[in-house]
């Protein structure tokens, strides 16, 4: 296969034959941007979500639970000098 040279291309010097000189390119990659909401699968983004669904106070419940019932977890009191509550 030979290309001819025209006046806007500048002559090549070189015998390799790239992708783009067989119109081949990388596809368009698009991120897609919705206005429409999102399916109720995805997990909530804060607390207020969590405590408002029955289904994740029940999953909450079972894991406390399962913790307590293991002696795996037990909650004790924060040091004196210590703020459990931080900020950002």
């Amino acid at each position: 296969m030979f290309i001819v040279p025209n006046e806007s291309q500048p002559q090549r010097t070189h015998s390799m034959i790239t992708r783009s000189m067989n119109q081949i390119y990388k596809p368009e990659q698009f991120h897609v941007v919705t206005k429409h909401p999102l399916p109720c699968a995805i997990e909530p983004s804060c607390v207020r979500q969590v405590l408002y669904d029955p289904r994740w106070r029940q999953a909450m419940s079972e894991e406390l639970t399962a913790l307590i019932r293991h002696s795996i977890w037990i909650l004790v009191s924060p040091p004196k000098h210590y703020n459990p509550i931080g900020c950002k």
